[in-house]
């Protein structure tokens, strides 16, 4: 009986320790197939942050591994196979490099042009810009950079300087004037420079940035900088290899020179001729007129402008005899000219005739409000979206033909356009809030827009002004204020007073 029991419960023995075997097997797999399942998800996200790095690397070494099978078989003397396993490279890997490109910041777009000849093709089609750099007087023998990339500065154009905290501050980099020329000098040229009497580090700059966004000097030595940037960069071009294309600039903006420097600004307006679009020159002295037609020559050559601004310091006899030349048959947006004491309406309506001029500014002795409805320049009128007059002192506000003139000019002007003023007054608060109301009477007769901007008194006496005149005047309204200007209305008409440090333009920034 026992024996017959013993025998009967050893097969449920057996097959319960095999079901506990085979449940902790699947168990195992289960958990196994998980672990792998997870793993690869990990693996996925780690692939994906890397998808970009890992394909410039990838491509890089199928660059130099195409390189060099094509010098192996050029020993074998089977050219055509290697111009199409060439043609196939370029095909496949420089979309992808064309793609990364624009993502990578300046330095290392810099740096990878120049990776192998494969980037050829993005040499051709990819250009790199110099963000715009200013260089601005500080001191006597200080100078401060002002630019979004002062990384850029420190390391490729100027690195066997090292620059402390003091003299980085916010991004301005503060230099002395003679490493201002030579930075100046390094956007044009290639050179060697030697680190610590060891590392030898090649820099290019003209060779791998194509054009300079904007390069605006206003130091003592404008002069001076001009000179190291055109002789480098046409030494540079002489010596270096035809492919490489030359250094192009869109804007330039100088503010403060002498006469002597005129000469040599001229020759910078000739080299970048073709590619310039906005010339500004702000408290250009041009007294004795000795290099006036070689500028005016200069500004000839830049048949791209778009936007021309001419300022001098102090009154200029000698260039009205060349504006006409320099500016004819230039598609002009914006046109800015100040300080040239004989310009007459006869000049101005040949520089109009043909222009497709919008914005206009003229601040010169001979030319008032009648001088646009003269010679035909009304018909210019009817394009500009703003137009700038200086009245002086000696306006005066009591005459019906002067007053007639204003309102005849701002109704050839089209729907939305605005006159800007610049009235210069005597530092009184009941002359200031009569030059106000006298604006806004003509606002409320046309239905139009004008900016005042008073000069010649302090921003108390305008805010006296401004005070003065909303007690006095039922019909005047304070509309809108922004912190750097003021606008008042009556009836259909308003004014926009600016602050005494503003300007036109800039009261339209938030």
């Amino acid at each position: 009986m026992d024996v017959t029991l013993s025998h009967s419960f050893t097969p449920m023995i057996g097959q319960v320790a095999i079901s506990s075997t085979c449940k902790k097997l699947s168990d195992k797999l289960k958990r196994k197939n998980y672990q792998r399942h997870s793993i690869w998800i990990q693996a996925k996200r780690i692939f994906r942050k890397r998808l970009l790095s890992r394909i410039v690397k990838n491509n890089a070494h199928n660059m130099e591994l195409a390189l060099s099978v094509e010098s192996t078989e050029d020993n074998l003397e089977t050219k055509p196979n290697i111009v199409g396993s060439s043609d196939s490279m370029h095909r496949l890997l420089a979309p992808v490099l064309m793609q990364v490109f624009p993502y990578l910041d300046i330095y290392d777009r810099i740096r990878l042009r120049r990776v192998c000849r494969l980037t050829e093709e993005i040499f051709h089609q990819s250009l790199i810009s110099l963000p715009p750099i200013k260089l601005q007087g500080a001191s006597l023998d200080n100078i401060e950079v002002w630019t979004d990339h002062s990384d850029l500065i420190i390391q490729l154009l100027v690195p066997e300087y090292s620059f402390t905290p003091e003299t980085v501050t916010n991004g301005v980099i503060i230099i002395k004037d003679w490493q201002a020329e030579l930075l100046v000098q390094r956007i044009g040229i290639k050179m060697f420079v030697t680190i610590e009497g060891k590392i030898e580090v090649e820099i290019f700059v003209a060779k791998r940035v194509d054009y300079i966004e904007h390069l605006w000097l206003e130091t003592p030595i404008n002069g001076e900088l001009c000179d190291a940037l055109l002789k480098e960069v046409s030494r540079t071009n002489l010596v270096e290899n035809a492919r490489w294309r030359k250094l192009k600039m869109d804007k330039m903006t100088i503010v403060g020179s002498d006469d002597d420097d005129c000469e040599v600004i001229s020759k910078i307006m000739s080299h970048f001729s073709s590619s310039l679009r906005e010339l500004c020159f702000r408290h250009i002295c041009m007294d004795f007129g000795l290099y006036c037609e070689e500028f005016w020559d200069g500004v000839k050559q830049c048949q791209q402008l778009r936007q021309f601004q001419y300022q001098t310091c102090h009154l200029d006899s000698f260039s009205h005899m060349y504006l006409q030349h320099a500016l004819d048959e230039k598609n002009l947006i914006t046109l800015e000219i100040g300080g040239v004491e004989y310009l007459s309406s006869t000049i101005l309506s040949k520089i109009l005739a043909n222009a497709t001029i919008r914005h206009l500014a003229i601040v010169c002795p001979y030319i008032k409000f009648h001088s646009y409805l003269q010679n035909g320049i009304n018909k210019a009128l009817k394009r500009l979206e703003t137009l700038l007059i200086q009245c002086t002192a000696s306006f005066d506000l009591d005459s019906l033909t002067e007053r007639e003139c204003v309102i005849q000019v701002l109704q050839e002007m089209p729907y939305g356009g605005v006159l800007q003023i610049i009235h210069i007054s005597e530092n009184n608060v009941a002359q200031a809030a009569r030059i106000m109301s006298y604006w806004l009477e003509i606002a409320r007769e046309t239905m139009s827009s004008v900016k005042l901007k008073l000069s010649g008194i302090s921003q108390n006496r305008i805010d006296q002004a401004i005070g003065r005149l909303l007690r006095k005047c039922n019909n005047v309204f304070k509309v809108a204020f922004k912190g750097s200007s003021l606008m008042l209305t009556r009836g259909k008409g308003n004014v926009c007073i600016l602050d005494k440090y503003m300007w036109f333009g800039e009261d339209d920034i938030d």
